[in-house]
Formats: C-alpha cells, structure tokens, sequence
C-alpha cells in the first residue's frame, strides 16, 4: 500500500526540550504547527526558508500572520524529528545516513498543521539541513514515495560556527 500524501511538518520525538521565541508583527508567514523556524537578526524567530543553516527547531504552536506573539519552539540540539519526504525521489532504506533539506510548503488553516517536508530532490552526502536517521516503523509506513523518516538537524543554529546572530531571544 502507498504512503499517504500528507505532510504535517517536523514532529519533535520524543520532545527533548521547548522554549518559548518571539515573533514580531513584521512576519509575513503564518507560523504553523511543526514548522521549521529559524533566527533572525533582530533576536525574533520566522518560518524557515529552504538551505537556511540558522534552523533552531519546529515550532510548537500556531501563529497568525502578521501577528506578534510568542511561540514554544523544539529547538534542543540533539533534538530529532519525524517528517515526510516529498516524494522528489523514491526513498529507500540506502537514504538512512543521508542529508538532504526541506520544502517549506503552505500550512493548512484547517488542521493549523505544517506544510514543510523532506526535499528528498536535494539528497546527498554532502552538508545539507538533515541527516535522514531511519524510517520511521509503523504499519503505514514503508519506504517509497512520502514515506516518513526520523531525522536531526545537522545545521542547527546553536551550533553553527559561522557569522554571529544576535540572539536575545535565546
């Protein structure tokens, strides 16, 4: 039996840590549930864009657009996530130990769930944001087109050695 298509972001399991993050109202992106978030420079979170190796985790919250608020974020380093691939390539079990990024896709304002999956298009052994850990087991599941992989941010922003941010939300 296929997979579903039907991505709901990245889930953090089990959850290791949350912590709450500012967003200011110059957001223009909804902040869905299990989005991917990264740091700005002004010490606010916004919805991750595809390559961004300031990544801090998913979000556990929604947030309207446009919307000041505060949102708790999964953002522990060692923090790892369930997601969808987007069906770009054919997943395999030969994928576990590759990197790839994600597709930051539309939310649903029905379920407030995240559209962001797997850019299984963008696998590689090279630096990428995540590195495909295993598939995740269950009766739905299986390798092929949306499948659903345990993954870890490998360019996660706590860790990241290059240009300093400023980070007074941290």
């Amino acid at each position: 039996m296929a997979n579903a298509d039907t991505p709901n972001g990245f889930l953090a399991t089990p959850l290791l840590r949350a912590r709450p993050y500012s967003v200011d109202a110059s957001n223009g992106t909804a902040l869905f549930i299990n989005d991917l978030v990264e740091m700005e420079a002004d010490g606010n979170i916004a919805a991750g864009t595809v390559g961004d190796d300031r990544l801090i985790g998913s979000t556990l919250d929604y947030l309207a657009v446009s919307t000041a608020g505060t949102v708790a974020v999964a953002d522990h380093p060692q923090q790892e996530f369930h997601a969808q691939d987007d069906a770009a390539a054919t997943g395999t079990t030969a994928d576990i130990f590759q990197n790839c990024d994600h597709v930051a896709g539309a939310g649903s304002t029905t379920t407030l769930l995240s559209g962001h999956e797997l850019g299984f298009g963008s696998l590689a052994q090279t630096v990428a944001s995540f590195r495909i850990l295993d598939l995740v087991a269950n009766a739905e599941n299986s390798a092929g087109n949306n499948a659903v992989w345990r993954v870890l941010l490998n360019e996660h922003a706590h860790n990241y050695k290059g240009a300093a941010v400023t980070n007074t939300g941290i």
